[in-house]
Order: C-alpha cells, then sequence, then structure tokens
C-alpha cells in the first residue's frame, strides 16, 4: 500500500512540444524566482518587483497531452511552491534550434549527446521533442525530463515554501477602462516611442479624440501616438471619462516580449491607474496561452501607489479573461 503511493505523484504532466512552454516563460522571465501555482484548470507561473509590477503566466491543460492532479491527500485546492525560474529556463533552453541537440548533466557539467555529435553543430532541427513534468510530493523537488527519439535530459528543480505574493488588483467599481487590439499595433508604438529614451510613459484615454494617447518625453526630445476609435484599430474600446496615468518606461517595456509573441492585446486600467495587460499568444493547433503584467500608475509625487483593497475584476468584460485559469 505504501509502495503503491510512493509511485503516484501528486501532480504530472506531458508536453509533446517544447516551443509553446519556451516562448511563455521567456515572457516572464526577468526575475530569478517564481511563484508556481497548480490546480485542475492548469499552471499558473508569477514573478513580482518590487510589489509594483507583477507577471502571470498561465499554461492551460489543453496545452498538455496529459495532465493528472491527484489533491485528494493533500485536502488542498492546489499545489503551491516556489521554484527558480532561472534554472527551468537553463533547463528549458538546454536544446534550442541552434544547436539541433539535447546536453545532459555530468559531473555539474553539461555534455552533448550521442545524438549531437552525429549531426554536428549545424545538424538539423529535428522537432518532436516532449517535455514530461513531476511533482511527487509536497516539498519534493520539481522533475523534468526532456526526450528526443530517445534521447533524455533529466533536471530536478528544488522547490521552496513560496514568498507570499500580494494580488495587484483593479477596482471593481467603477468597471475599469478596457482597450483590445492587435498586440502589433502597441508592439511598434512603444518601440518606436522607446527611441526617445524617456524615463516615463503617459497613458491618456478619452470618450473624446484623442482616445488613445501614447507619450514619452525623453533626453532626444517629445513624441506621441494617437489611435483612433475605429474598429480595425481598436476592437474594443470603453472609457467613460478623461483619465490620464503615467507609469515608468521600464515596467512598460516588461511587456514587449509577450507583446512581440501575442496577436491581441487587452488593457484594463481602473481609476488609480492599476493597469492588466494580457497577452494571447497562438501556440498552434486552434490553442493559446496567455501572459499578464499588472502594475501601479506613479502618483503625483513620481511614486508607485496601488489602490488599496480592490476588488479583483476578473469577472467584469473578459472578452480575452475568460480563459484565465485562475
Amino acid at each position: 500500500m505504501d509502495a503503491a503511493k510512493t509511485t503516484t505523484p501528486l501532480f504530472s504532466a506531458l508536453a509533446v512540444s517544447l516551443k509553446p512552454l519556451q516562448d511563455v516563460l521567456r515572457c516572464i522571465h526577468f526575475k530569478p524566482t517564481a511563484l508556481c501555482q497548480i490546480n485542475h484548470e492548469g499552471i499558473k507561473i508569477s514573478v513580482e518587483d518590487a510589489k509594483s509590477l507583477q507577471a502571470h503566466a498561465f499554461l492551460d491543460t489543453k496545452l498538455f497531452s496529459t495532465f493528472n492532479l491527484d489533491l485528494a491527500e493533500t485536502g488542498d485546492e492546489m499545489l503551491l511552491f516556489g521554484i527558480s525560474l532561472a534554472a527551468l529556463m537553463e533547463m528549458l533552453n538546454i536544446y534550442t534550434p541552434s544547436s539541433g541537440s539535447f546536453s545532459q548533466m555530468k559531473d555539474g557539467q553539461y555534455v552533448r549527446t550521442s545524438a549531437y555529435q552525429a549531426n554536428g553543430p549545424g545538424g538539423p532541427l529535428r522537432l518532436g521533442n516532449t517535455i514530461r513534468v513531476t511533482y511527487a510530493e509536497l516539498g519534493g523537488t520539481l522533475d523534468l525530463v526532456l526526450e528526443e527519439h530517445g534521447v533524455q535530459t533529466q533536471c530536478r528543480l528544488t522547490t521552496y515554501e513560496p514568498d507570499e505574493i500580494a494580488e495587484i488588483s483593479l477596482e471593481a467599481d467603477p468597471v475599469p477602462d478596457r482597450i483590445i487590439m492587435r498586440s502589433a499595433w502597441l508592439y511598434e508604438a512603444l518601440t518606436e516611442l522607446e527611441l526617445h529614451q524617456g524615463d516615463l510613459l503617459t497613458i491618456r484615454q478619452s470618450p473624446r479624440q484623442p482616445f488613445l494617447r501614447l507619450a514619452v518625453k525623453g533626453i532626444l526630445g517629445e513624441a506621441q501616438l494617437d489611435y483612433p476609435n475605429d474598429k480595425q484599430v481598436l476592437e474594443t474600446f470603453s472609457c467613460a471619462d478623461d483619465v490620464k496615468h503615467v507609469y515608468r518606461f521600464g515596467m512598460i517595456k516588461t511587456c514587449l516580449k509577450a507583446m512581440n509573441l501575442s496577436t491581441r492585446v487587452s488593457i484594463r486600467t481602473d481609476d488609480v491607474g492599476t493597469m492588466a495587460i494580457q497577452f494571447m499568444i497562438d501556440v498552434g493547433d486552434n490553442r493559446n496561452a496567455f501572459v499578464e503584467f499588472r502594475m501601479v500608475a506613479l502618483d503625483e509625487n513620481g511614486v508607485e501607489s496601488a489602490s488599496e483593497d480592490g476588488d479583483r475584476d476578473d469577472a467584469e468584460n473578459r472578452e480575452l479573461d475568460e480563459t484565465l485559469v485562475f
């Protein structure tokens, strides 16, 4: 009986393609550690920077070929633990398109496999790589096995008691302003404004022209870009009053990887400037992954100031948010 228990992990999952996981996790890899939450809807991996910026990667069960979670013995609704995101990314990047191979850990160093030696550094890109993730017991390691045509790489990540991440929440009343648009439109604007080397980005929204304005003032001058309230540009635009909020451009730039990978972006902003930017990333086979960034605006003294005791508004206006798993 005891032997049977030890062979049944709390969580195990198999993905037949490594690239979606690599792409999604790269979007939030701006801090070395992360909080991992697993429930029956999928996996959520979160990072935080100075309590003013949070990023969440949502990996739905549909991204996996198999997804098994047994919480009967824990009495909890989810698994929750901290991991080294830096170590996880190093593991996932062992296999890259440029090498066309896996590496294996030996005596503390990575060595090339026979598959690499046979094909050489310029060998063909081979698809069909899989990754299996296992979490056997509370407080145990997170075990990953990457496999390609019988060649395996194994890695064990130490898990730890997570530091609490206080959710950056948007106030539900009044209903936050909301924009949905193609990610490419926003990415092109921000990369152009970035050239002016400004530290702050001002975002203005209004029910009248200019409906959406992005502005920056930097050492190379000032620049602003306006968006018309046109369905070909802004799929959804909901704004009741004139609002203007200022954000550190450095925080906005942490979104650029996700912005470049995604097809659509949803932006919600409450009346104090707390902003949630969610990206929908196409991972193939009619599946999508989601990455969300939450950040707070600067107050009149230039200090980040989040709303206090804000109620989460995830049930409000969820054209893109309806697929969030937590």
